[in-house]
């Protein structure tokens, strides 16, 4: 059944113009850990008289490995689909490619986009929404975990634009061996900002660690500490009380946010903290295996790699993990965080072809195909009854660490606070969120930074915007 497209075309908008444009850069969100080297991972060609499938992804050598081997085993079903992957390099570099594509006319059958260019994506108008297009094959409530879906809802709409696939959530990973040698209980993970502060004294103190802790300079933390919080990063509730145009200002004058940056300062300018990079990699887990810091944060799509870098450790360790520490004692909900596949429109103008992309959608998020990407890479098993399987087979039992994702679901309070932000202008705007905190680690102080770049995302949020 062909969807309606008049729905969809409402979130066609004046930022259309904005979104056409190929030079715009996404940074990503993360918890995505997308282009993991800068090596392309490509397919082989299907048979003759297949339907043959362009999926465009993010993942370098390793991710990209994973995937090509589980939808190798996809493409070896009698089914007449082939499915052909092609690695974009990077979240920013697959955004800008599959805009120039659908400019162009030739865009793939599945690209896979970042959470914080999915406004942008619905906006441009050129996307099937893919609960229409599998609306006769999948119950899309019977199968995906409810926190999943609930982030991805939007308001005033019950369709789904894009599917659900790579999707994690932040936690921190720490050594319980160095843990253990500060005095500190391995199983007893601090939960709150003041929390880290002691753990990551006592491992200065009482250990080999230069600082206590380490992690990126990513603009996914701020706003995953914001959903803890129980506080919006952005007025209008995110943009989602204004699902129309979005938000017109960032809350950086809010306690919240001060609150957050004014923390990490402190713990780097008492050499608490290790400024590693901007923008994912292995910086912070490098330090974490050569125990120069205890504590990291990542994304459970990381935990393979985490788990890795502890095992092939000169001085290996056991690896422990929790969910993301709350910048106050009390704790509200986790974020969301990974990308989702999106069906450019012209891409499935046969018949054949929109078959094609419903059956492989279909197998793609089966319990079997899911369980085995958690496995390989730590993203959440997204079918809910993946964790059935992976209960039976004993992985958890074996791979504690690995439990940590769920447990961030589990205690979470789903929220608007939790929700995916409508914010359309997420791809301009995020570089600037990593920004604020390289000023602050330059010795800027931190109310003229915060105010400074509250002018700057103000005026990015506010231009053309009718409210404004």
């Amino acid at each position: 059944m062909a969807p309606s497209h008049t729905k969809h075309n409402q979130f066609v908008s004046r930022r259309q113009t904005l979104i056409g444009a190929s030079g715009i850069g996404i940074t990503t969100l993360a918890g995505c850990l997308g282009g993991d080297t800068d090596d392309s991972v490509a397919g082989s060609t299907g048979s003759a008289g297949d339907v043959e499938l362009e999926f465009w992804h993010i993942f370098g050598s390793e991710l990209g490995g994973h995937l090509e081997e589980i939808v190798e085993e996809y493409n070896e079903k009698d089914n007449g689909v082939h499915v052909n992957l092609t690695s974009q390099g990077s979240y920013g570099d697959n955004f800008q490619a599959t805009m120039s594509s659908l400019n162009a006319g030739n865009a793939p059958h599945i690209t896979l986009l970042a959470t914080d260019a999915n406004i942008a994506a619905m906006e441009s108008g050129q996307f099937v929404p893919v609960s229409d297009l599998l609306e006769d094959r999948i119950d899309f409530d019977d199968r995906f975990m409810e926190p999943v879906l609930d982030y991805f809802s939007v308001p005033n709409d019950d369709r789904y634009f894009s599917l659900p696939v790579n999707n994690s959530t932040a936690i921190m990973s720490y050594n319980k061996d160095m843990f253990a040698e500060a005095g500190l209980d391995p199983e007893d993970p601090p939960q709150s900002f003041g929390e880290v502060r002691q753990v990551s004294e006592a491992l200065v103190d009482d250990t080999q660690a230069e600082e206590g802790c380490a992690w990126a300079n990513v603009g996914w933390f701020p706003a995953q500490w914001h959903g803890w919080a129980e506080a919006f990063q952005y007025n209008e509730q995110n943009g989602r009380g204004n699902p129309e145009h979005g938000p017109t200002e960032i809350n950086l004058h809010e306690g919240t946010a001060k609150r957050i940056y004014g923390w990490w300062k402190e713990m780097y300018d008492d050499g608490l903290y290790m400024a590693t990079q901007q923008g994912w990699g292995d910086a912070s887990g490098a330090a974490l295996q050569s125990w120069r810091v205890g504590i990291t944060l990542g994304s459970t799509a990381g935990l393979g790699r985490t788990a890795q870098l502890a095992e092939e450790a000169e001085q290996p360790f056991e690896l422990g993990a929790a969910p993301l520490f709350s910048p106050h004692d009390d704790r509200h909900g986790c974020r969301i965080g990974g990308g989702s596949l999106w069906v450019p429109e012209m891409a499935v103008d046969s018949s054949e072809e929109r078959e094609a992309v419903v059956d492989f959608f279909d197998w793609i998020t089966g319990p079997e195909p899911q369980a085995e990407w958690h496995k390989r890479t730590g993203y959440f098993p997204i079918n809910v009854g993946s964790r059935e399987i992976l209960e039976e087979e004993g992985w958890f039992d074996e791979n504690p660490a690995w439990t940590a994702g769920f447990e961030s679901l589990e205690e979470s309070e789903t929220s608007e606070y939790t929700r995916l932000s409508i914010l359309p202008d997420g791809p301009e705007i995020n570089p600037e969120i990593m920004d604020i905190w390289t000023e602050l680690r330059q010795g800027e102080d931190l109310d003229d930074t915060l105010e400074t770049y509250k002018g700057r995302i103000d005026d990015i949020l506010q231009d053309g915007h009718p409210d404004a």
